[in-house]
């Protein structure tokens, strides 16, 4: 009777060390495995990327109908390109702490939101002020969720994250192509660029659908797995010298795009070429700029 009473407890702790154990084994193969298979990953980052442009892109078919009608200056209208531009670099800082407090999909949902209801607000915009108030909503927007979805390609497929950044590129250089070919027909058909603006918040709908499944997805994930950080947080590389080339670099090529951007489509029709004509070198551009980003994964590292 002793021996048994001794050994019931020990044979009970063993019982739960097995199971502990077991549960523990399960955590990594739980959390490797992606929320979403690899084709809604793509149909994912496709509908949000083709979103995140033409906010930006068809202000320049627009410029000369914004202009006539508030009175702008040069300078006053090509603050409604360097104003997204400018955001786009100063949010890449604290969007990572945003994602780290509240959430990578939540930060997501949220920045969509905010560029659906800022670029209907541009459209309704009566004054300078509100017009430009509105562009930096818009600029916000795009900023926060272009920062984060890199980020969710690498995280969902690590070996497969050459393609997806291939594919979010492509996707960037489809919206802008659309953007820049179709914003002056929607114009024309609208009765004014107010129309043209404001359509382009229906891509912020199917963007806004695609990360929700995204979301839902990734929240039964986190229910089977508790997450915990176990990953250091990584310093910001200010000491890198290759890291300030890099930014150099990009921010060279950002210059030179928003400014063929903002200015192609007024400077033909400064030219005397008809409004239908303006737009198709600008898709050409779009096309030029984007095209090699379509099959970027081919020079990755094997």
């Amino acid at each position: 009777m002793t021996h048994i009473l001794s050994t019931r407890p020990l044979a009970h702790y063993r019982l739960r060390v097995v199971q502990a154990d077991a549960a523990t084994a399960d955590v990594p193969a739980a959390l490797a495995r992606p929320a979403l298979s690899f084709a809604a990953t793509v149909a994912a980052i496709v509908l949000v990327a083709i979103d995140l442009r033409p906010g930006i892109v068809s202000i320049g078919p627009l410029l000369p109908h914004i202009r006539q009608e508030f009175g702008m200056s040069n300078a006053e209208a090509s603050l409604l390109t360097a104003i997204p531009a400018m955001l786009m670099g100063l949010l890449a800082f604290p969007t990572p702490w945003l994602a780290h407090r509240f959430g990578r999909d939540r930060v997501i949902l949220t920045a969509l939101i905010v560029l659906m209801l800022t670029t209907i607000l541009r459209a309704f915009s009566g004054s300078v002020v509100m017009l430009l108030a509105s562009t930096v909503g818009v600029g916000a927007g795009i900023a926060v969720a272009g920062a984060l979805i890199p980020g969710f390609a690498k995280k969902s497929f690590p070996k497969q994250a050459a393609v997806l950044m291939g594919i979010y590129a492509s996707s960037l250089g489809l919206g802008s192509t659309l953007a820049a070919g179709l914003t002056e027909p929607l114009a024309n058909l609208g009765g004014g660029w107010r129309f043209a603006d404001g359509i382009l918040a229906i891509p912020s709908l199917t963007a806004i659908a695609a990360w929700i499944v995204v979301a839902t997805a990734e929240g039964r994930t986190r229910a089977l797995v508790k997450e915990t950080s176990t990953s250091a947080r990584r310093r910001l590389p200010t000491a890198n010298p290759v890291a300030w080339l890099i930014a150099l670099y990009f921010a060279a090529n950002n210059i030179l795009f928003f400014g063929f951007v903002s200015w192609t489509a007024p400077i033909f029709r400064e030219l005397g070429h008809e409004c239908h004509r303006c737009r198709a070198p600008a898709g050409r551009l779009h096309c030029c700029i984007h095209g090699r980003e379509s099959i970027g994964w081919i020079d990755q590292p094997q």
